[in-house]
């Protein structure tokens, strides 16, 4: 969290974005991802209980050393150095891996992280899912886990749109962010995500069912997020302008809603409290305060948290497209980021198949068919099957200049062919792949992967 500075200006928000710019030398990456933990019936489990998120936790705790972060007398997370485990509002398990330079680095993470979950799940019986949504699942029937901001989301989420709550319950997506060296690096990284954000879509589509049935959708995930909550997913026609600065995402943040402001109660708790003023913008806060308290620098970090376009900046980015894969895959994003976005010749070219400066027609459109037919989608002249192989041969391309910078990688070359393979037709994509196992076996135990105890 920022220190609790006091915003002076519009500039010290647009300077907090810049801050996290560091030379390319220093550049990492990170990796989210988060995984359905489900009970020997296959059902969802929920914080409480003997065999709950909370003993799951506890035995992270007592065994390897992780260390609980705690709201009131629950633990809502865990840290160990720089990673973190974190819970989504109906207790999908998010590791936030952390930064490395490597693909190979971040697989070892992974595989170390996936030995240490199957021992405690299997002390208790669980088991985990790794899909782009929860099949089966209504929101008013998914575990609710202790975290006091998803009160705040819960309550705002239908007066906003009809998803909502779907998006909080039931999704479960992989993240990678991604580090910039200048404010003008960064908009070209931004706008090459959004550029690329409806193959990454139709790559990774992971969630074909949704409520017990087929959905007729390749990625049911990401078609949720069409109607969250407008103001604070869908930025506008700007982030695909080569003109675009870091002032204008910002810009756009000071005219979103806030979710809350963070008070200090009479017990000297941090508490979560909806604005004073209903519905007040983060630059309505910024000019009158809340409650007789300024917006803070940690105010606007908080803030930024809460909006959810497809690609987000704060003093790094993160592209937001993908759902969630199974573990073998849970490094390819990472891997086509890093090959994309990191390697100038390979942004440069990618930029130019995607069209970049040529408008906004019918972005919206391809995004709804990688939706809708995934990797078969296309808009008039736009295939996504096509665009996505062009990309994945860039991004390998990328990956063998960035060797010589950054070091051997054999995992990102590994997870772009094992991509690839799914492009070109040589293995059946994922949500084919879930959709044939609930046919079969309508249930989540279909899904679940094997564990090494």
């Amino acid at each position: 969290m920022a220190a609790a500075k006091r915003i002076e200006s519009f500039e010290d928000c647009v300077n907090w974005v810049l801050s996290g710019a560091r030379p390319r030398a220093n550049f990492r990456l990170g990796a989210e991802y988060e995984r359905l933990v489900i009970d020997s019936e296959g059902r969802t489990v929920g914080y409480d209980g003997p065999a709950g998120i909370a003993a799951l936790f506890g035995i992270m705790v007592e065994r390897f050393g992780w260390t609980p972060v705690l709201e009131g007398d629950k633990a809502i997370a865990l840290t160990r150095g720089e990673a973190s485990i974190s819970l989504e509002p109906a207790g999908q398990f998010e590791l936030s891996g952390a930064p490395l330079l490597l693909v190979e680095d971040m697989a070892a993470e992974r595989d170390e992280h996936l030995l240490e979950l199957d021992e405690a799940a299997c002390a208790l019986g669980l088991r985990f899912v790794y899909c782009g949504m929860n099949p089966f699942d209504r929101p008013e029937d998914a575990p609710r886990m202790p975290k006091k901001r998803y009160d705040h989301m819960r309550a705002w989420m239908p007066t906003v749109g009809t998803l909502g709550l779907d998006m909080m319950h039931l999704t479960c997506t992989v993240q990678v962010n991604l580090d910039f060296s200048s404010g003008e690096e960064a908009m070209e990284m931004f706008r090459l995500g959004y550029l690329m954000t409806p193959a990454v879509i139709a790559l990774f589509a992971n969630s074909p069912w949704r409520y017990g049935a087929p959905t007729g959708m390749a990625s049911t995930r990401a078609w949720i997020w069409t109607d969250v909550d407008d103001a604070r997913c869908k930025p506008g026609d700007w982030v695909f302008d080569p003109s675009a600065t870091v002032r204008d995402y910002v810009r756009w943040a000071f005219n979103v809603p806030m979710y809350f402001v963070q008070h200090v109660d009479a017990a000297g708790a941090k508490v979560y409290l909806p604005t004073e003023q209903p519905r007040m913008t983060f630059g309505a806060f910024f000019e009158r305060g809340d409650r007789g308290r300024a917006a803070t620098l940690a105010d606007f970090e908080l803030h930024m948290s809460t909006l959810f376009p497809d690609v987000r900046l704060k003093r790094y980015i993160e592209l937001r497209g993908a759902d969630c894969v199974p573990p073998p895959l849970l490094p390819a994003l990472p891997a086509l980021a890093k090959g994309l976005l990191y390697d100038v010749p390979s942004r440069k070219a990618a930029l130019a198949l995607l069209r970049d400066g040529d408008g906004i027609e019918r972005r919206a459109e391809l995004r709804q068919a990688a939706c809708v037919d995934g990797l078969d989608g296309r808009v008039g002249e736009l295939a996504l099957r096509p665009l996505s192989i062009a990309l994945l041969d860039l991004a390998l391309a990328g990956i063998e200049r960035l060797d010589s910078e950054f070091g051997v990688d054999p995992a990102a070359r590994s997870s772009l062919h094992a991509l690839e393979a799914i492009a070109r037709g040589d293995v059946a994509p994922l949500w084919q792949q879930v959709d044939a196992k609930l046919r079969a076996q309508p249930s989540l135990r279909a899904l679940i992967e094997p564990l090494s105890c």
